[in-house]
Parts: C-alpha cells; sequence; structure tokens
C-alpha cells in the first residue's frame, strides 16, 4: 500500500512542477504569445488536478473505494451518513444521556458553587455537598421533564379519550351514560428518539394505536384510537382508524374474546373467594384451643401428669361387683 502511495504522490508532485515550469516562460514570453499559451497551460493544469484524485483513488483500499463510488451517487451519501448515525445513536444513546447527565450536573454544581462563594462565606465541604445534592437534583428533574414532554403515555391518552367520550352528545345516547372504561387494552407505542437526516438531528413524533373495552348503561362497545405526541398530545378516532390495518387488526379479535370472557372471569373470582374463605374459616375452627378433656390448654408433663392420675384413678376404685339372683 505504501510504495502505490507514493507513486501516485509522485506523479502529483511532477505534474504540479511541470505546471510551474510552464508558468515561468509564460512570465518569460511576449503578451500575445502569453494569452494563448495561459489558455493551454489553464487546460494542462485542469487535467493534471484531475488525474490527481484519479491516482490517489487506485491506492485506497476497497471498503474506502465503495465508500467513494456511493458519495458519487446523488443522495447515496447523504443516506449513508444517515444510517451511519442512526446506528451509533441507536447503540450508544444511553452512554450519551448519562455523560451529558453528569456534565450537566457538574457544570452546575460548579457554577453555583463559584457565585454563591463570591458573596457567601461558607463550608467549603458543606456548600460543595449541598449544592452537588441541589445540582443533581435540578438535572434529575430536568430529564423527568424532557421525558414526560417527548414521550406519550397510553393512560394519559386514555384518559383524555374518556373525557372527550362522555362529553359526546351521540354517544352518550347511542350507549347511555355514564361511560365507563376497563383496565384492560391494548397499546402499540412507535416513534420516539433522534433521527438523522444527513448531519441534522431530529426528534420522531411518538403514536400510540389504543384499544380498549368501554361499557354504558344500555350497551358496551370497543374503543379504537390513535394518539400523537407532537408538542402536545393529538387524539384521532373514527372508521378511518378502526379499519386502519396494523398491529391493532390482529389483536381486535382475541381481544375482543377476551372482553367477553370477562364475565366468566368474574365467575371464577368469586368461586375462588368463596373456597379461600371456607378453608380460612376450617383454619380457625382447627386453631380454636381444645378442651381440656382433649388436652387442650395443657403443656406435655401436664398431660403426661393428668393422664397418670386417671390411670391410677382407675385402679384404685373397685368395680362394682355382680348382681346375684335372687332365690325364689
Amino acid at each position: 500500500m505504501l510504495p502505490n502511495f507514493a507513486i501516485a504522490a509522485s506523479r502529483s508532485a511532477g505534474l504540479l512542477s511541470n505546471a510551474r515550469s510552464q508558468w515561468r516562460r509564460l512570465y518569460a514570453s511576449d503578451a500575445p504569445s502569453g494569452s494563448q499559451a495561459a489558455k493551454s497551460l489553464t487546460q494542462g493544469l485542469a487535467n493534471a488536478l484531475a488525474r490527481v484524485p484519479q491516482a490517489a483513488y487506485k491506492v485506497l483500499p476497497g471498503e474506502a473505494r465503495t465508500l467513494v463510488d456511493a458519495s458519487r451517487r446523488p443522495g447515496t451519501f447523504q443516506r449513508v451518513v444517515s444510517l451511519q448515525l442512526d446506528s451509533f445513536w441507536q447503540r450508544h444513546a444511553r452512554k450519551v444521556y448519562v455523560l451529558a447527565g453528569v456534565f450537566a450536573a457538574y457544570a452546575l454544581w460548579r457554577t453555583m458553587y463559584g457565585i454563591t462563594s463570591t458573596f457567601i462565606n461558607l463550608s467549603e465541604t458543606m456548600a460543595a455537598g449541598g449544592f452537588l445534592a441541589l445540582s443533581a437534583s435540578i438535572v434529575i428533574l430536568g430529564a423527568l421533564y424532557l421525558k414526560r414532554k417527548y414521550t406519550i403515555d397510553p393512560a394519559v391518552a386514555c384518559r383524555l379519550a374518556m373525557t372527550r367520550l362522555n362529553t359526546h352528545p351521540g354517544v352518550l345516547e347511542v350507549m347511555g351514560a355514564p361511560l365507563v372504561s376497563s383496565p384492560v387494552r391494548a397499546s402499540v407505542v412507535t416513534g420516539g428518539g433522534l433521527r438523522f437526516k444527513g448531519l441534522a438531528p431530529k426528534i420522531r413524533s411518538r403514536r400510540a394505536q389504543i384499544i380498549f373495552p368501554l361499557t354504558g348503561s344500555e350497551r358496551r362497545g370497543l374503543v379504537s384510537i390513535e394518539a400523537k405526541k407532537r408538542k402536545r398530545i393529538f387524539i384521532e378516532g373514527g372508521p378511518a382508524i378502526y379499519s386502519r390495518g396494523g398491529i391493532l387488526d390482529e389483536l381486535r379479535d382475541p381481544f375482543l374474546r377476551a372482553v367477553a370472557a370477562q364475565d366468566v372471569f368474574v365467575k371464577e373470582d368469586d368461586a375462588e373467594d368463596e373456597e379461600d374463605e371456607r378453608l380460612e374459616e376450617a383454619q380457625a375452627l382447627a386453631a380454636k384451643p381444645k378442651p381440656l378433656e382433649q388436652g387442650g390448654g395443657m403443656y406435655f408433663w401436664e398431660r403426661m401428669t393428668l393422664g397418670f392420675q386417671k390411670l391410677r384413678h382407675k385402679f384404685n376404685t373397685p368395680s362394682p361387683l355382680p348382681a346375684q339372683p335372687k332365690k325364689s
């Protein structure tokens, strides 16, 4: 590799030296002939400079040649750079977040400590520890705020949807008031994070597709919504969202069967609760103290003493004689 690179460099240097010598001869010649020579020299210099990348391209390794070929095609270089940046971000996003948080906490700590020590004379150890804890708390609160701002919670979207449904006159007329949702829901969250368009990072908007059952005083139904987080939460619904193809279409039928079997599950839970109550009553009855005749409420040696006394009383007490038949 090094000899080839040296050959290419020597060729480039030779072309440039020839161009310099021609320029010197141009300045030494007359003006009319100098204009024609300048044109030819400019053309020769352009050809020489055009040969330099080709000579350097020949000594590049295979992977570098592939990258150069891709960069010459329109739009390919930008896509390659975007994919490389996306891959780097997916591998090292957590590390970048941690390093950014540590750097922000350190910078905030030194700034607050420096400003405060200028006006107030505080103990160095106590002030350093206190400001370090304060800066760490501020960074954590800022991270939580950013997470809440750029992420979407399906539970929040469901609450907003229930607020709209409970104030919609058409839904209330058909379903009956009040409307109650169920904790059983299916949701798919997509988007979020950074994406790169060339070298410019952008934030993807998050979307959440949610289905959950709805129960009214007259009918039951199924709600299918799509929530989008873009500076705020936007909720969309309707037949188009309900019939939109995707993962929720595959989940809708088993979800409906699970909701329909909810009454069966409630009966099974009630039967299990009754069985647990009977078992607890039996255990409480078994744990009650027994009568003294059955050995309840006594220690082992007390039961042994009582048994010995009963046995001695049995032997000491004379048994009654059998009755003699009377003679007539």
